[in-house]
């Protein structure tokens, strides 16, 4: 219920949260956002700080986990966490930073081919080990 608190207080202040808002970039104004929603919760700035970022990165985690869903079986997944459909305004801001399902599939292909060189490489330097152990 805490975080619904919170989502809702800053949702009321787009300064904090909206990166195209005119005064985003303004300190001063994101500190007094802050400092507002302090005054409503009574729950110190740094804890705020603290939740909401928490909370964001749950939302990013289950942005992704329904992009790739709705990729693979091709409709939409249901998010089980409850401050999910509260966290929706958010999804524009985050929309650009997450990356295409196709751009996932090729990083994970560069990771597995990394990780095959990796091992060709310890088994190579292995079997060079024990060749010279053998000559010696």
């Amino acid at each position: 219920m805490k975080g619904a608190k919170i989502i809702m207080q800053i949702k009321k202040r787009p300064v904090i949260w909206n990166r195209s808002y005119p005064t985003h970039s303004n300190k001063q104004m994101v500190a007094a956002a802050w400092r507002a929603i302090k005054k409503v919760l009574k729950i110190s700035v740094k804890k705020l700080k603290e939740e909401w970022k928490d909370m964001n990165e749950k939302h990013l985690q289950e942005l992704i986990k329904e992009i790739k869903y709705k990729a693979k079986c091709g409709r939409k997944r249901d998010s089980k966490w409850a401050n999910y459909k509260l966290m929706d305004f958010m999804k524009k801001e985050l929309l650009p930073r997450t990356c295409t399902c196709q751009q996932k599939k090729r990083a994970i292909a560069k990771k597995r081919n990394n990780t095959k060189m990796v091992r060709r490489k310890e088994v190579t330097t292995t079997v060079r080990h024990r060749e010279k152990e053998e000559y010696s």
